[in-house]
């Protein structure tokens, strides 16, 4: 099993506060497939460590989404879309 098991580190957007950050961890725990996940809401990412058989990025993503939040998992341009993405949030 430990074969399958990979960490990924994704940008969360939209998160505004702590409980933002809690929110958006107990979604990624609870996800299936899903070993361990941590949110720092300082950086704004998430890292998620999973079994590549049971689970996807793109089933992380709409399962943050489901609440309200969303993940970066283009890895092309990513730095620049958390970048667009934060600045627009702090101008609201």
């Amino acid at each position: 099993m430990a074969q399958h098991l990979i960490k990924e580190t994704f940008p969360v957007l939209e998160m505004s506060c702590a409980a933002c950050a809690v929110s958006v961890e107990s979604m990624l725990k609870a996800s299936a497939g899903v070993q361990d996940a941590g949110v720092n809401f300082a950086n704004q990412s998430a890292w998620v460590t999973y079994d590549t058989t049971q689970t996807n990025p793109e089933a992380l993503q709409g399962a943050v989404r489901s609440i309200g939040y969303d993940l970066l998992i283009d890895t092309e341009g990513r730095e620049e879309k958390q970048e667009a993405a934060q600045q627009s949030q702090y101008r609201h």
